[in-house]
């Protein structure tokens, strides 16, 4: 009978290595992506990993894209209950900005009288607010809102 090393060509001196190095290889992966993962922890909040600075980098690419006009009009939509009130905004919403005209839709006239006394104020708190969409007016359309 002839040894299985002998058949194999396997030098018996080389075995150990063969079979334990990808061990000792995955512990050490192991032990690095533990030490990476506890670094990270305990570097979190140090200056240079501010998520400010990832914000910052997103506000360039939407200006340099010229985003800013469309991230505004959908950041006035999102908060659209805390610029003219819950109760109001429930009865109306922003319809579309054409030619720096924010067109308001409500559910009926009653809701759209009570929004045309807000109207100078609300005028005032968009333009403070969200200046880079340069409102000219506001315009009140009555139409049916879908639930």
């Amino acid at each position: 009978m002839i040894p299985v090393y002998k058949m194999l060509n396997i030098d018996t001196r080389k075995l150990p290595a063969i079979i334990f190095n990808p061990i000792i290889a995955k512990e050490e992966r192991e032990k690095n992506r533990v030490n990476s993962a506890e670094k990270a922890w305990e570097n979190f909040g140090k200056p240079g990993r501010d998520p400010n600075a990832f914000f910052g980098v997103l506000e360039n690419f939407a200006s340099t894209n010229r985003w800013n006009k469309q991230l505004s009009i959908a950041k006035l939509r999102s908060s659209w209950g805390s610029v003219v009130g819950i109760n109001i905004a429930q009865h109306c919403e922003i319809s579309q900005i054409v030619n720096n005209v924010l067109i308001i839709r409500a559910q009926s006239t009653v809701w759209a009288t009570q929004l045309s006394y807000l109207l100078p104020q609300l005028k005032k708190k968009l333009i403070k607010i969200f200046l880079i969409l340069k409102l000219k007016k506001l315009k009140l359309l009555v139409l049916l809102l879908l639930d």
